[in-house]
């Protein structure tokens, strides 16, 4: 019985955790490729999986064994029928409600099955609770076997799955591995339904060994307890997901790492070992939280260290706090009586945190500041029992005490030189801050209990650094696709307004009173750089010109139209259209010469959706989330479409330019594979340079059927290139990021 429960429990668990990484990428090419796919995605499988326990509660408090095993084969057998759903994307979406617009997809492809399937967990550990085996008094065990599978369907996607197969057969292998799933189950509900009777369930202990949660008769503070040591590590998750999916790029590995270290962190916690990991790890703990409010700080002044190690770090502090964190509730499990509720309560925890960075902080918040936020709560969990035992000497635990601070200090002192170089009248602000840290360090060190306080101090620092302070912002809005800033700057004497998506420039203007300096592009749009090469030789063929650019940016393109020529951008974020119309902001667009149109939509998208003798001379995909080029713009069929939107003599050029990944052979590979000779040019450009003519370095790889204009480029520096055999050639069901990465 142990067996069968298990296998089934761990079956179910797999299918889950893969289906949503799986759900996901079908999806992403509809909504701009973007990290906030993901984040709204987890909000509608941890609601979900909220609704699935809410059913096994039900059915197994209200309905005798024998009839919950009749429902819940026809819950089964009805979610298998309404597969048929459970299929490919639409050619396309309303974007004018992103977010809403991916939860009803979800809803109406995955929903059925994974509502099905969510309910096992805690439905299968009540059945076995019933069936009289040695082991129902605690069947909490069984949860370890759920995390376990999660962990493996989680991996088994990217490793796996993702590698071997097409989006189509997944699904079929997905649905066949339910099948199998349903029968084992109503199985289980017949042995539960047939069993002689076990112990009730109220037998069971009131806690879990050694828990040191509150008294039973205080339901009401254990619940929630509960919720929040749930929505701390879901928040955490979430939050950790979206920053390095934003600075990288927003593919399933990048998602499943965070989310695999949670479930490790569950199948930790939960296991035997939960008590001792709640004493060992709170140091440990304490030292994660300080040390990545530290690295945020410290990043806002352009301190980061390398990329990796970036991501390491954060995925350390997550899987650190996140253990604790579930071995303190996993010390607090009731007894079987109230297993249900104990899990309907975890998963309301986990499905806050999902509408808050799914829903709510975009809205709330002008920038990211929920992972911020999360690490405060987790501070605030310190104060119960961060020193240890009260009998704990003072030089011990003010020892303790003075390596936190280590970082914490090393994170404040990070607003001292530009507090110090700055002449505003508000300047005061951080260095009260500064001290207000000073005066909260001295009493850490006098009284414990109080350095989740110092870190909250850091953060409120932090976010009136990034919001308020934040020196030559003049405009900040956040959307489903990311925070964009304008920010102004004066170098050399001139001054120039940048635009801003997460950490990354995506373009900048020389403002003037001079239409001409105006209508100069700058950094990788330079006319002496490889766009301007490109223009030239495609006008060298005479005649007003067609272009289309996936990415508008602030239009710095609009600057190479001339008279006649007809240019159409491509832009999904509507926020980034305002900010390159707006006059006050950039010019580009409205001093341009050509005639400019702007279609609002995903790229791919849009560009397939135009009426096939719509053709261009050139084709320029620069659209960008924060750093990271979205992954369908780069496929061998987003270069096919390309290519079959040339005209006679025509180019595509793609931007690849990246701090993190090398992706030359990718967008090689894709124009080869579409037909197209690839050509690559690294434009590289140093610092003085760079200041002295707004120029800045980047690589842009080209493709082309025009012979005779790959013998023209190649005579401006630009290098034909064989396809990559290292690097296999990306597909809409295949990318390999982490093969590109430059470690």
């Amino acid at each position: 019985m142990v067996l069968l429960f298990g296998v089934v429990i761990f079956l179910a668990a797999a299918l889950l955790f893969a289906v949503q990484p799986m759900a996901a990428k079908t999806f992403l090419p509809l909504l701009g490729g973007g990290p906030s796919v993901w984040t709204t995605s987890m909000l509608f499988f941890q609601a979900l999986l909220l609704c699935g326990y809410l059913y096994a509660h039900l059915l197994s408090t209200r309905l005798r064994p024998g009839a919950q095993a009749i429902v819940h084969a026809l819950v089964l057998t009805a979610a298998l029928a309404l597969a048929g759903v459970f299929g490919g994307r639409p050619a396309s979406v309303s974007i004018e409600r992103p977010e809403l617009a991916l939860l009803w997809l979800l809803a109406v492809t995955v929903g059925p099955v994974f509502f099905a399937v969510s309910s096992a967990g805690p439905l299968l550990q009540s059945w076995f609770g019933r069936i009289g085996h040695g082991r129902s008094r605690d069947p909490y065990f069984l949860y370890s076997a759920s995390n376990a599978g999660s962990f493996v369907g989680l991996l088994a996607y990217p490793l796996v799955i993702e590698p071997s197969l097409a989006l189509p057969a997944q699904r079929w292998a997905w649905l066949a591995g339910f099948g199998v799933f349903a029968l084992l189950a109503v199985v289980c509900g017949l042995r539960a339904a047939s069993a002689p009777g076990g112990p009730e369930p109220a037998d069971g202990p009131t806690h879990g060994p050694g828990a040191d949660g509150p008294p039973a008769h205080e339901p009401r503070r254990e619940r929630w307890r509960w919720g929040v040591l749930a929505f701390i590590p879901s928040s955490l998750l979430l939050g950790v997901t979206t920053l390095i999916s934003t600075d990288v790029a927003a593919f399933p590995l990048l998602w499943v790492v965070p989310l695999a270290i949670y479930l490790a962190s569950l199948v930790l916690g939960f296991g035997r070992l939960s008590g001792r990991l709640d004493e060992r790890l709170r140091l440990p703990a304490a030292c994660a939280i300080a040390g990545t409010v530290a690295l945020l700080a410290a990043s806002q002044y352009g301190l980061r260290p390398p990329a990796p190690l970036t991501i390491a770090l954060h995925l350390s502090a997550q899987a650190v706090i996140s253990t604790w964190l579930h071995a303190r509730l996993a010390r607090a499990r009731p007894a079987v009586a109230r297993l249900t509720e104990y899990y309907i309560v975890i998963a309301v925890g986990g499905a806050v945190g999902g509408l808050v960075h799914a829903l709510l902080a975009p809205r709330l918040f002008p920038i990211p500041l929920e992972y911020h936020l999360t690490l405060i709560g987790a501070g605030l969990m310190l104060p119960w029992g961060v020193w240890g035992r009260r009998d704990v000497p003072d030089g011990v635990r003010r020892r303790r005490v003075a390596l936190l601070l280590v970082p914490l200090v090393a994170g404040g002192l990070a607003f001292v030189p530009d507090t110090l170089q700055t002449d505003r009248a508000d300047s005061t602000v951080p260095v009260v801050g500064v001290l207000g840290l000073g005066a909260v360090l001295t009493l850490a060190v006098a009284r414990d209990g109080l350095v989740f306080g110092l870190a909250a101090g850091l953060q409120v620092a932090v976010a009136v650094r990034m919001t308020l302070l934040a020196d030559g912002v003049i405009y900040l809005e956040r959307t489903f696709y990311g925070t964009h800033s304008v920010v102004e700057e004066v170098l050399d004497g001139h001054l120039y307004r940048e635009l801003m998506h997460g950490t990354t420039t995506h373009g900048a203007q020389l403002i003037s009173e001079s239409e001409a300096f105006r209508k100069t592009p700058l950094m990788y749009y330079h006319r002496d750089g490889p766009v301007g090469e490109l223009l030239t030789s495609v006008r060298e063929r005479g005649g007003p010109l067609r272009i289309a650019v996936l990415g508008l940016g602030t239009g710095a393109l609009a600057s190479y139209g001339q008279a006649d020529d007809d240019m159409v951008f491509y832009e999904i974020d509507d926020a980034v259209i305002r900010i390159a119309r707006d006059m006050g902001l950039f010019t580009y667009l409205a001093d341009s010469d050509a005639s400019i149109r702007v279609v609002r939509g995903d790229a791919r998208v849009e560009l397939a959706a135009q009426p096939q003798d719509e053709r261009y001379d050139l084709i320029v995909v620069d659209a960008f989330s924060s750093d990271s080029i979205p992954v369908h713009l780069m496929t061998s069929q987003a270069a096919g479409l390309y290519a079959s939107r040339l005209r006679p003599g025509g180019i595509v050029a793609m931007h690849v330019s990246n701090r993190i990944l090398d992706l030359d052979p990718v967008a090689a590979n894709a124009l080869n594979a579409a037909g197209l000779v690839s050509l690559i040019r690294e434009d590289v450009v140093d610092l003085d340079e760079g200041v002295r003519t707004g120029r800045t370095t980047s690589i842009w790889v080209a493709g082309t059927a025009e012979r005779a204009l790959v013998t023209r480029l190649a005579q401006d520096g630009w290098l034909p290139v064989a396809p990559y055999a290292t690097q296999p050639t990306w597909t809409d069901d295949f990318s390999d990021v982490v093969g590109v990465m430059r470690w």
